[in-house]
């Protein structure tokens, strides 16, 4: 969710701070941890901590490698120190079922350390960010960077999990993980009751408990809960749920995949290659629906123009307006046909759960497990409200044309049925009175 403006600007002098004090330390800190470091070079930062790449050889080797420290930003706490563990076991445990993920060498979960702040030290992945290049490109290499970033997707619908939730580690053993509790920040947010809670049902129980944490001045809010919640009847009426009625059978998901999360590069043979995801804090196990959100951030920037729909996208991959799509250049546009024809010839489902009744489900979702925090989702709320009672009442106005339709031939047909049971009756009488002969049979 999106932080407050005042931890926003916080957040970015924390960033300045660090990447000015700390590139004398981080070295004495290496070497304290027994790594020879050298060529300490800035990578970037993140939402909560500040990454640097250098040279060393791993303790008890002399070969030379590529390493990453991540620095937090924050004062070492419980959650932190939870989501560093959770993070390290996750990538441990994914790191064999999918490649290309970094491991965890060391890290420091306190400010116990010549930093005075909690540290991770991981693998590097080479590559680039795939957002970086992508433009640059003719059309054949990008709709090919863009399969192989496909590819690279479609192997988290293969590792499946019994329950929904967060990924953690499991105290019990080391090299797997368990699914905890989803998290807003660092508060826990409930999951479903039971594995076999079905995906409404969960929906309508999320919004119970944050009408319930509301105060009696925030009616409006309040409203909007239940007109959510509305919204989710109505959609389970129409059978929008009907094919995705468990919690329980869930699928990996990144929860926060974009261009700069994924790295690429050009092989020797032309062919381009994913190296590397990263950043997998908060990776969860969810229904595949939830988790089959649209790819529309691989042409995104092409959206341009239009303040109106920019600001109604932002946040909202599922909002995927024929006004949006009419913004694309043509090459953006034939990118986006060949992607989602690529990715339906992986998934029959992926059309209906992408742009049909699973971006809806998707939508809602979006606002049932993450609330709203400032006035501009509160807004894409109402957006989403408004837009729901406009598509149901076409729904509901096309099915009441069909039945006026169907009842119109119903009732011609009446009519015809009962005439020619009356023509029918008519004739035998008349052959009964003799007046009707039999049909000659002379030519």
């Amino acid at each position: 969710m999106s932080a407050h403006s005042s931890e926003s600007t916080q957040s970015e002098d924390t960033r300045d701070v660090l990447k000015r004090e700390l590139p004398p330390i981080i070295p004495l800190l290496l070497e304290s941890v027994g790594f020879h470091a050298k060529d300490l070079i800035l990578l970037g930062a993140g939402l909560s901590f500040v990454a640097w790449s250098f040279q060393s050889s791993l303790p008890g080797s002399t070969d030379e490698e590529t390493l990453v420290i991540r620095v937090q930003m924050w004062e070492p706490d419980a959650f932190s120190q939870y989501e560093a563990i959770s993070t390290s076991a996750t990538l441990r445990y994914l790191g064999p079922l999918l490649g290309h993920l970094p491991q965890v060498v060391k890290m420091d979960t306190t400010a116990d350390n010549l930093l005075k702040h909690a540290y991770m030290i991981t693998t590097y992945l080479p590559g680039v960010p795939w957002g970086a290049v992508l433009e640059e490109l003719p059309f054949d290499e990008r709709l090919q960077i863009c399969q192989a970033v496909a590819d690279e997707i479609d192997k988290f619908r293969g590792i499946r999990f019994s329950s929904s939730g967060r990924l953690e580690a499991d105290p019990e053993d080391a090299y797997c993980v368990r699914t905890g509790p989803f998290r807003q920040g660092n508060r826990p947010v409930p999951g479903p009751a039971t594995p076999e809670t079905a995906v409404k049902d969960w929906f309508l129980t999320l919004l119970d408990w944050r009408a319930e944490r509301e105060e009696d001045e925030w009616m409006i809010e309040l409203c909007r809960y239940r007109d959510l919640q509305k919204m989710i009847r109505e959609m389970d009426e129409l059978g929008y749920f009907a094919n995705y009625t468990t919690t329980s059978d869930t699928i990996l998901s990144h929860e926060d995949l974009h261009e700069n999360n994924i790295l690429v590069r050009k092989a020797e043979d032309g062919q381009w290659e994913v190296t590397g995801i990263i950043d997998w804090d908060g990776a969860c196990a969810v229904p595949p629906v939830i988790a089959c959100r649209s790819l529309e951030w691989m042409w995104s920037d092409s959206y341009v123009d239009n303040d109106e729909l920019l600001m109604k996208w932002t946040g909202d991959l599922d909002f995927v307006s024929e006004e949006l799509i009419a913004l694309l250049p043509a090459d953006m546009l034939q990118l986006k046909q060949a992607m989602d024809e690529y990715m339906a010839s992986k998934d029959p489902n992926y059309m209906q759960d992408v742009y049909g009744h699973g971006r809806w489900i998707r939508r809602v979702e979006k606002f049932a497990e993450g609330g709203w925090t400032d006035d501009r989702e509160f807004k894409m709320v109402n957006w989403l409200i408004d837009e729901w009672n406009a598509h149901r009442g076409k729904i509901v106005a096309s099915a009441g044309e069909r039945e006026s339709s169907e009842e119109g031939k119903t009732s011609e047909t009446t009519t015809k049925n009962e005439d020619s049971h009356g023509a029918d009756t008519a004739m035998k009488s008349l052959h009964l009175e003799g007046i009707m002969t039999s049909p000659s049979t002379d030519v």
